[in-house]
């Protein structure tokens, strides 16, 4: 097996670690030598096996690029064309950052999907470029069962040794789905947003139809609390599903603008929080939404809310990494100086991961234990 070097990170104290890697030949197994078992979220298990279940490197204790506070940075040096959209990681040695590669000669995005195994990142091929385009999201139930969602004909599914494309309902007078996020309970309890709202019962996604008002809805974000408890997010308003039906809010009114969309939602289940630009920061208690903080033309674009047990952020552009404490969110006051602009959080039972992109454009993963 053929490898090549397609970024390296900055600390000379790791080099031995400080790569990532490209497979040359598709369909081949990725996954470690016992995959860990684990709830949505993810109760990942120990690790440091490479691909085809054979030792890589010895498991990285340290971080294998810079630090910053409690948080270990590493950067794709020379990648401005990769954007990082999405990140999930089942535990420590388990975890996927997938976004998109922009030709610049023509602006077309291919797919990246960058997976970490504990000692090292590994660029997994897309086994289905003409079916699925590009990565936007992703989201796993376990290590051995990740979905990658974005645009294209369907998602892509990791069953713990190799990814695999699964075909989607396509929206009315459409080509493509355009799925910006994922969230789920179980293996058959799985939902997506986007142009439109997708189930997936463990054996086939099925669209299901929202009545928002909006004849062409979008919904940004999605978070599934449980069966029972899920929420979309979109133009304007909010949905909500109890299990049986859905409710929807509108949180916004006036007209459709450039801070009227809701990027990002989370709930916990007694509460949740939605979020959008210019600081658009929305909060639900006792059986209501209060607007928290209002958008200014200055603030940024809040892309992605991410928490487990009281640990909450907040990301978006103008390198905005937020916690929430005292019932507000603040500044995370160790975030990384050389940070531009995030774009999705997932926190682990062990850590907080956040992707996005540094001061130079260049994507940045950065992590830190809890």
């Amino acid at each position: 097996m053929r490898w090549v070097v397609v970024g390296v990170a900055v600390s000379a104290a790791c080099t031995a670690y400080d790569r990532i890697e490209t497979q040359t030949q598709q369909g081949q197994d990725v996954s470690r030598a016992s995959p860990p078992a684990g709830g949505p979220g993810g109760q990942g298990g120990s690790g440091g096996q490479g691909l085809g279940g054979a030792p890589t490197c010895a498991e990285v204790t340290t971080c294998p690029g810079t630090t910053s506070g409690r948080w270990c940075v590493e950067t794709l040096a020379g990648q401005p064309a990769i954007s990082l959209e999405g990140v999930w990681s089942d535990g420590p040695n388990d975890a996927w950052a997938v976004g998109w590669q922009t030709d610049p000669n023509v602006g077309t995005r291919s797919s990246v999907q960058l997976h970490w195994d504990g000692c090292a990142w590994t660029d997994v091929p897309n086994p289905a470029p003409t079916d699925f385009l590009f990565a936007r999201g992703v989201w796993g139930v376990a290590a051995n069962d990740v979905w990658i969602v974005g645009d294209g004909g369907g998602a892509l599914r990791f069953d713990g040794k190799s990814l695999h494309f699964v075909p989607m309902p396509l929206p009315p007078d459409s080509t493509v789905v355009d799925i910006p996020s994922a969230s789920g309970n179980a293996s058959d309890d799985i939902w997506t947003g986007g142009d439109q709202a997708l189930h997936w019962d463990g054996a086939t996604w099925t669209a299901v139809p929202i009545d928002t008002g909006d004849p062409n809805p979008y919904f940004g974000d999605v978070w599934s609390v449980a069966p029972d408890d899920v929420w979309l997010a979109g133009d304007q308003i909010v949905a909500h599903f109890d299990g049986s039906s859905w409710t929807v809010t509108r949180l916004i009114t006036g007209p459709i603008g450039s801070t009227s969309f809701l990027y990002a939602i989370w709930s916990s289940g007694a509460q949740a929080w939605a979020a959008g630009p210019g600081g658009r920061i929305h909060h639900f208690q006792g059986g209501q939404w209060t607007q928290t903080v209002a958008p200014t033309d200055a603030g940024p674009l809040l892309s992605d809310l991410g928490g487990l047990d009281g640990d909450l952020h907040l990301v978006g552009t103008r390198a905005y990494l937020d916690v929430f404490t005292n019932d507000a969110f603040a500044p995370v006051t160790d975030a990384p100086p050389q940070g531009g602009s995030y774009s999705s959080v997932w926190v682990s039972p062990s850590q907080v991961w956040v992707v996005g992109a540094n001061q130079a454009g260049e994507p940045m993963i950065i992590r830190r234990a809890r």
